[in-house]
């Protein structure tokens, strides 16, 4: 039986990363965000703070296509040493979001895992999306990084759009795109504790196993 992987999406401020965590606990799964850069460096050898730096950017080159894509599945020497910094820290994040799934059950937040394990047969694509004036509040609320609401929102509009360059030129599709999903969740109306019930009742109906927790 193949490895049970959610994937998350989500608007910055929308409390994609704290639902996916949550999810992750009830369900006993391992979780991965930030992990994923920690994860990269031991693959790769790399300088955690070149990821840190490079983390959901994009610059298209056909090379790096070969690396991600559907014509390579592993990362040869001769790919990685034509590939720009930027390919070669995002080709190195692919790969290893590819691995996790294959080694265990997992969630992973962002990164367009839900394009890169297409091909994985128990997967739930979730996006978590929420209206601006509740995303500017749980940011100032939450993440410590000011309290002026138009400063905040222009973070906020400038961190979706980083977020959307990189999925849509990894993926070839549009981010936020409703039928990239499995399930779209807005996270005000729902609210995060209801939002992780649907989620985990929801991967309870496609694996037996982990039904009513």
């Amino acid at each position: 039986m193949k490895n049970f992987v959610i994937t998350i999406g989500r608007q910055y401020g929308s409390g994609g990363r704290e639902i996916g965590e949550a999810v992750a606990r009830r369900l006993g799964l391992s979780f991965y965000d930030k992990e994923l850069i920690t994860a990269s460096v031991k693959e790769s050898g790399m300088d955690a703070s070149v990821f840190e730096e490079m983390e959901e950017r994009a610059t298209p080159s056909f090379l790096f296509s070969l690396a991600v894509g559907s014509l390579s599945t592993t990362l040869y020497p001769d790919h990685m040493g034509a590939l720009s910094l930027n390919d070669r820290v995002n080709a190195v994040q692919a790969e290893t979001i590819r691995k996790i799934a294959a080694k265990e059950s997992c969630v992973i937040v962002g990164r367009a895992a839900d394009d890169l394990l297409k091909g994985h047969a128990d997967l739930l694509n979730v996006f978590v999306h929420a209206p601006m004036p509740f995303r500017v509040q749980h940011v100032i609320d939450n993440y410590n990084v000011g309290t002026d609401p138009e400063e905040i929102e222009d973070r906020i509009e400038k961190t979706d759009k980083r977020r959307a360059n990189y999925y849509n030129y990894v993926t070839g599709k549009k981010w936020a795109d409703v039928r990239n999903f499995h399930l779209t969740i807005d996270s005000e109306r729902i609210g995060f504790d209801a939002a992780v019930d649907m989620i985990c009742r929801l991967a309870g109906l496609m694996r037996p196993e982990l039904a009513g927790k």
